[in-house]
């Protein structure tokens, strides 16, 4: 007996958090093996590999998969937007608690890079209602970009105060080359990456404007970019001031 005809209508996938969730395992769980067992081989933790060249082979394999895992650390937390996966935590937080977790991070590879990196503290500044952790992402992608492409010898500033509007600006700012309008177009769009190669580090993923931009979004804030070629780079990420504690 034939069974009864089936019809559906096939639409896009639907990215929510169900979604989010399957992708982060299936992507995870594999690059995890990939980048476990190559340490461990690389490390001849279980007698030597033989060839030498099978030891040059196990390092690319481990370095390729820390590159991988960059990009798609970069791609999961966008698509962690779009499925709405992300809940920020209501933290009371000072700004220079922010400033302070980075230049904790960044001050010793700015150094190593021969960047000088100044952090401006407002120790003034009012209590603020926010995502800690998330802000810290945010600007992180900011600051990786400006001292990226900042060569030895040059500056990158970060600092933050209050702005005209009431609200809390925080401020990234490089000597590096700065962008054309076209270049900026690429630089915003997603996986967009401007064609001068950067002075340090690995190219990224492409998506670190994009990801800071939507943490600013779900703080009910904004990002903003000023720059000209030959003259360096501002990014402000602005918080309302409606996250301002009196």
């Amino acid at each position: 007996m034939a069974g009864k005809e089936l019809v559906r209508e096939v639409g896009p996938p639907v990215i929510d958090g169900e979604f989010y969730a399957h992708a982060r395992h299936d992507v995870r769980s594999p690059l995890t093996a990939i980048l476990g067992f190559s340490e461990s081989m690389s490390e001849a933790i279980f007698g030597p590999l033989g060839h030498e060249k099978y030891t040059e082979y196990v390092t690319a394999i481990h370095q390729s998969g820390q590159g991988l895992e960059h990009i798609l650390t970069a791609i999961m937390a966008i698509l962690s937007l779009n499925a709405d996966a992300i809940i920020l935590s209501d933290d009371t937080i000072k700004a220079e608690q922010v400033l302070q977790e980075l230049e904790s991070s960044w001050s010793d590879r700015a150094s190593d890079w021969g960047v000088a990196l100044t952090f401006k503290l407002d120790t003034d500044s009012r209590a603020l209602t926010a995502d800690k952790r998330r802000l810290v992402q945010a600007l992180d992608c900011i600051l990786e970009n400006a001292l990226n492409y900042t060569d030895a010898g040059g500056r990158v500033t970060v600092s933050s105060g209050e702005n005209g509007g009431g609200g809390l600006v925080f401020v990234v700012e490089d000597t590096g080359p700065g962008m054309t309008g076209p270049d900026l177009d690429i630089a915003l769009a997603p996986f967009g990456r401007v064609p001068d190669a950067p002075a340090h580090g690995r190219p990224g993923a492409g998506l670190g404007i994009n990801l800071a931009a939507g943490i600013m979004a779900l703080h009910q804030g904004a990002l903003s970019i000023t720059c000209a070629l030959g003259q360096g780079t501002k990014v402000e990420l602005t918080l309302p001031k409606a996250r301002l504690n009196r």
